[in-house]
């Protein structure tokens, strides 16, 4: 089975999908979130992970975008929580170092434990597990990279400093998704904490359209979580919003389709879509 996700082997995508998925499978990793939902959409893949918001650092709000341009759903919601590691050359020792490399919200989530190192220069790279296996393949030993435990086993780098994220609760939720809309088989035998669905859609522009929709979203019981809004592409200063809402273990896809298209029905919002009824997990 093809699985694909942003960044390399070794980074905190690869652990959430070996977590979930086990070991034996392709994986694809991709430079860009967009990419895992081309793979997805044109069939490259069967499922994909990616990472939709950070305890810390909040929403990465792009990839609810791509949900406008690829046909696929979410199958499962993960929550890792999030290990951040100073990663060195096996030569090297704290004092060699005068660089650290690492995805841009790895470097926000230690900017505490950075900041009291104020000659270390922070440079911006695509992927943590990326920067652990570029310092070893350029035999950097005045580069440290921020990254996983499991980039340190893969890439045969050293752990300098474990936890060094100034925020012991900090957690990234990702979302595996899929064309089919169906979990893994293997899945099913899994433990999950939750039943939780997201949907998207639009309001009209009238006084209380949002609070009437939000109302009608309490009214069937849905417990909402979280909500969020993006500009509509090609509709200036139009918006649709994404919720998060947990449910009841018997809720199915069809329940939710057939409350929003009465909903609609109602006037109550437009262009509503399922974007997933899924189990949540912890890592």
């Amino acid at each position: 089975m093809n699985i694909s996700f942003q960044g390399i082997e070794g980074s905190f995508h690869h652990e959430v999908a070996v977590g979930y998925f086990g070991q034996a499978h392709e994986w694809l990793g991709r430079d860009h979130f967009g990419e895992v939902f081309d793979d997805m959409a044109l069939g490259r893949a069967e499922y994909g992970v990616v990472a939709i918001e950070n305890s810390n650092v909040g929403t990465i709000v792009g990839n609810l975008d791509h949900f406008d341009r690829a046909d696929v759903h979410i199958v499962a919601e993960v929550y890792l929580s999030v290990q951040q590691c100073l990663l060195i050359h096996p030569d090297s020792t704290l004092e060699d170092i005068t660089e650290v490399q690492s995805h841009p919200m790895a470097l926000d989530q230690c900017r505490a434990y950075l900041r009291e190192r104020p000659k270390w220069t922070r440079v911006e790279v695509t992927d943590t597990a990326g920067a652990a296996k570029w310092i070893i393949e350029n035999d950097a030993k005045h580069v440290g990279a921020v990254g996983s435990a499991l980039a340190a086993e893969v890439y045969g780098i050293n752990v300098a400093a474990h936890s060094i994220q100034q925020d012991a609760t900090n957690q990234t939720r990702f979302w595996v998704i899929a064309k089919s809309g169906q979990p893994p088989q293997s899945s099913r035998a899994m433990e999950y904490s939750a039943l939780k669905a997201t949907v998207s859609f639009e309001t009209s522009h009238e006084t209380g359209a949002l609070a009437d929709a939000l109302q009608a979203v309490k009214s069937n019981g849905w417990n909402l979580t979280k909500i969020e809004s993006r500009p509509v592409p090609d509709v200036p200063w139009r918006y649709r919003f994404f919720c998060d809402m947990e449910l009841e273990p018997t809720v199915n896809v069809d329940e939710i389709e057939s409350s929003l298209h009465a909903l609609e029905q109602a006037k109550a919002m437009q262009l509503s879509r399922v974007l997933g009824v899924y189990r949540v997990y912890a890592f």
